[in-house]
């Protein structure tokens, strides 16, 4: 019983500890720089005005706008009521959000406070399927990651970001189990949320070239489904928004200058040293790291490709897909200095490590 009563605490800190560190960085991502741009603020996302390609990034503004449209019209006068005076125009003063959409705006910040909190779960899952002991490990890395998240707000962030970061890493989760109905599901999601959702096609061409669990034939027509589903959901969504302002291609003339101006600008020794240590930690012991992540950061190369030319380089919340398998190759390094030696589960077909 005190065995049971032991564990039935550490799980109640964990899920206050969670909801504390959810709710810190959903207050960052609101606040600092926020997520209301000239091209892409909440309201112009949700009724579909703003700027492609950010428009395009539809699941969760579409999902804001079934919300608003199921509302009474007593509860959105309430809302901005609250949001005019008093407290609650505090409130909305701080985060930055607009008081005459303020229905919408609770709306987007208790989603996406709920997005932060099932994302750490996603990522404590992930870890818990690549990993038979120390667990609790896992649980450290689930908080650290979602307190580190801040470090990609410094260009501003998204409204459909937090849906990025848990539909990838909900992916990522249901590949390493091959649960494939519900994997294919989130795949659509995560698709109509972001066109980048198929970097996980890369991901499992990667991590299941060789795997006796599937059929060559099966393994060729699911990478395949994954680029149908893209093509399907883009043509769609660029003939919704085909009127909006905004290119459907990025100008890759003007990012691949801009980004190389970037590489090779001066840096500090401090940013140097930083960078280079945590690239030491992602590759050392790479061999004794689990093999679905050292395969899966596969995707991570369409991933650079896509930023450099398509992108900013350096805007790191453009590599959220890729962040819960770097912190978990991360981990396993830090552990080990550490003196723990945390052990990968072995796949049926992983006979011995790489």
């Amino acid at each position: 019983m005190d065995w049971i009563s032991k564990q039935r605490w550490y799980h109640l800190v964990y899920v206050v500890a969670v909801c504390a560190c959810a709710g810190w960085t959903a207050l960052v991502f609101f606040r600092d720089p926020g997520v209301d741009f000239h091209r892409s603020t909440v309201p112009g996302m949700v009724y579909g005005d703003a700027h492609k390609p950010f428009v395009q990034r539809a699941l969760f503004p579409g999902l804001l706008r079934g919300a608003m449209a199921l509302s009474p019209q007593a509860l959105e006068n309430a809302a901005t009521a609250f949001a005019e005076s008093g407290p609650g125009a505090k409130i909305f003063s701080a985060l930055q959000w607009m008081p005459e959409h303020a229905l919408l705006y609770i709306y987007a910040g208790s989603g996406s406070y709920v997005l932060f909190i099932a994302f750490v779960f996603a990522v404590r899952g992930l870890y818990r399927s690549l990993y038979g002991d120390r667990l609790w490990l896992g649980d450290i890395v689930s908080l650290v990651l979602v307190l580190a998240l801040p470090i990609g707000f410094h260009y501003g962030s998204k409204i459909y970001d937090p849906m990025t970061l848990f539909l990838t890493c909900l992916a990522l989760l249901l590949m390493v189990r091959e649960r494939w109905a519900a994997y294919f599901v989130v795949f659509v999601l995560a698709t109509i949320n972001k066109e980048t959702a198929i970097i996980l096609a890369f991901a499992f061409g990667a991590y299941f070239w060789d795997s006796q669990n599937l059929k060559r034939v099966n393994y060729v027509a699911m990478i395949a489904a994954q680029f149908i589903i893209l093509a399907a959901c883009k043509l769609i969504i660029n003939q919704i928004f085909a009127s909006n302002v905004g290119p459907d291609l990025a100008p890759i003339r003007v990012f691949i200058g801009r980004n190389l101006r970037w590489l090779i600008a001066d840096y500090s020794v401090e940013t140097l040293v930083a960078w280079g240590a945590l690239f030491i930690l992602l590759l050392s012991h790479w061999k004794d790291k689990p093999l679905f992540a050292r395969r899966a950061l596969f995707m991570g190369v369409p991933l650079v490709g896509l930023s450099f030319f398509m992108g900013f380089f350096d805007e790191l919340r453009g590599y959220y897909e890729l962040y819960p398998l770097i912190a978990i190759l991360i981990a396993h390094s830090v552990t080990l200095h550490m003196g723990l030696k945390p052990e990968p589960k072995r796949v049926r077909w992983e006979s011995s490590p790489e």
